[in-house]
C-alpha cells in the first residue's frame, strides 16, 4: 500500500486525507499497520476478558487465550483486507481526474470506514470504492443516510435497483421513470414487487405524482428528457404549452446512488416515451 503514497497528485492527497481522518495515519506499509492494529486490538480485548473473567471469579486457560487470540488477529486482518481493495479500487478511479477544494469530512470518513470493513463481496466494494471516489472529488455528493442505507442493501436489492436504474430519466433536475404504461414496466423489471421493494428501503416513491412541463411567455421552448447517454428533445408551443407525465421519482438517495451507475439505456423504453409525447402532438427527436 506504501504505493499509494508515492503517487503525486491533488486527486491522491485528498484521497490520504480522508483515509488519514477516518482509520488514522496509512503511510505505513500495509502488512505493518495490520499486523500493529491487530496486536493492539488483541491487547485491550484480552484484558477486557480478564477483567470480565476476575469479575466471575474464573481462571482464563492458556487455549481459551490462544483461540481468542487467533481469531482477533483473524478478524481485524480480514477487515483491513477488505478496506486495502476499496482504497485500491478508489484510487485507480481517482487517477487524471479533478477534485474540489473542499475536504472530505472527519465524521463522513469515520462512518464510511466503519462500514466498509465489512464488506468482503467484490461486487458491493466496487459500489464502495465509487462512493469514496466520488466524495473525494466532490465532498458532500453522498451523505451519511446513503451510507446506512448501502450498509443495509442486500446484493439482490442492489441488483434490483441497478436494473430499474438504466428507466431513470433526468430533466430540469428531477430523477424519475415514466409510469404511464403499466404493462411495459411489468415486462422489464420494473414489476409491482419489485417497486414496492424500493419504496420500501427508500430509494423510489411510489406516490401518484406527475411531472410536468410548462410554456412560460416565450413563443416556444425546448424540453429535454435525459436517457443516460441519449436524450429526447421536444417543443412546447402556444398551441400546445403544458405536457404531463405520471412518473415513479427517485428518492434524494436514489439520485446520489444514480451517480454510481453507467446507465444502460433502453430503446424500447425510449421509444415509448417518443411515442407518447408524438401521440400528445409534441414535435419531439431522439439524439445521442
Amino acid at each position: 500500500m506504501s504505493s499509494l503514497i508515492k503517487l503525486d497528485g491533488k486527486p491522491l492527497e485528498k484521497l490520504i486525507d480522508a483515509i488519514s481522518k477516518g482509520i488514522g495515519d496509512y503511510r505505513r506499509p500495509g502488512q505493518i499497520r495490520r499486523e500493529a492494529d491487530a496486536k493492539a486490538y488483541e491487547i485491550i480485548t484480552l484484558e477486557k476478558a480478564k477483567h470480565i473473567a476476575h469479575l466471575h471469579n474464573q481462571e482464563l486457560d492458556q487455549n481459551f487465550v490462544d483461540r481468542m487470540n487467533n481469531r482477533i488477529i483473524e478478524r481485524e486482518i480480514w477487515k483491513q483486507q477488505n478496506i486495502d481493495a476499496i482504497i485500491l479500487e478508489a484510487k485507480k478511479q481517482l487517477q487524471n481526474e479533478s477534485v474540489s477544494d473542499d475536504p472530505v469530512e472527519k465524521d463522513w470518513s469515520i462512518r464510511f470506514f466503519n462500514i466498509v470493513e465489512d464488506v468482503a463481496q467484490e461486487e458491493l466494494q466496487m459500489i464502495w470504492a465509487k462512493i469514496l471516489a466520488g466524495e473525494v472529488k466532490k465532498p458532500k455528493s453522498f451523505s451519511l443516510r446513503t451510507l446506512e442505507l448501502l450498509k443495509n442493501l442486500s446484493m439482490h436489492e442492489a441488483k434490483i435497483f441497478l436494473k430499474l436504474a438504466n428507466y431513470a430519466i433526468c430533466s430540469e433536475n428531477v430523477h424519475f421513470i415514466f409510469s404511464e404504461d403499466e404493462e411495459f414496466l411489468k415486462t422489464h423489471s420494473i414489476s409491482v414487487d419489485n417497486r414496492l421493494l424500493l419504496d420500501e428501503i427508500g430509494l423510489i416513491n411510489l406516490s401518484d405524482l406527475n411531472f410536468t412541463f410548462s410554456l412560460a411567455d416565450e413563443e416556444q421552448s425546448e424540453s429535454i428528457l435525459n436517457f443516460g447517454t441519449k436524450k429526447i428533445i421536444f417543443t412546447l408551443t402556444k398551441a400546445n404549452s403544458h405536457c404531463r407525465f405520471n412518473i415513479l421519482p427517485f428518492t434524494s438517495i436514489g439520485i446520489e446512488l444514480l451517480r454510481l451507475i453507467q446507465l444502460d439505456p433502453d430503446d424500447d423504453y425510449i421509444h415509448l416515451v417518443f411515442n407518447r409525447l408524438l401521440a400528445l402532438k409534441f414535435p419531439a427527436r431522439i439524439t445521442s
